[in-house]
């Protein structure tokens, strides 16, 4: 009889251990996940504030690349980025910290998540192109 006691006590014993280490298990993976995408969301909400209205306007557009000047501290780090992302850099300015680039659109998030970036603005410039006839066809078009 002591022993049918002591078997199940010890029983006992290795299902709360089992249980214990289930529950903690459990826990740990439910909190897991919320801590990654909170700190993804924190980085992200970062960059957003970084993107000028216009540039968020675009986003929505069906355009597949963007037109962007990139304000920075590090003109020659943020270009580099700015090809690795599949981007390409028009211009970098001498007298300011910025640079004009063309960014593919899913990419922009990526562009402002850049420590280097301090904000990217639409760019509107606009150029005239010549087709054809030069009075009937000279056309002013967006970049």
């Amino acid at each position: 009889m002591i022993s049918m006691l002591y078997a199940q006590s010890k029983r006992s014993s290795v299902q709360r251990t089992l249980l214990s280490t289930l529950l903690i298990v459990s826990m740990f993976a439910a909190v897991a996940p919320v801590g990654v995408s909170s700190a993804t969301n924190v980085v992200n909400s970062s960059a957003v504030q970084k993107l000028a209205e216009s540039v968020v306007q675009s986003l929505q557009s069906a355009v597949e690349e963007l037109k962007v000047i990139v304000q920075v501290v590090d003109k020659a780090h943020v270009a580099e980025e700015i090809v690795n992302i599949g981007g390409q850099v028009q211009q970098m300015y001498e007298s300011v910290e910025a640079l004009a680039a063309s960014v593919p659109k899913d990419k922009m998030l990526e562009l402002a998540s850049i420590p280097e970036v301090v904000r990217v603005y639409g760019d509107p410039i606009r150029e005239v192109c010549y087709v054809g006839d030069i009075i009937e066809n000279l056309k002013l078009t967006c970049l």
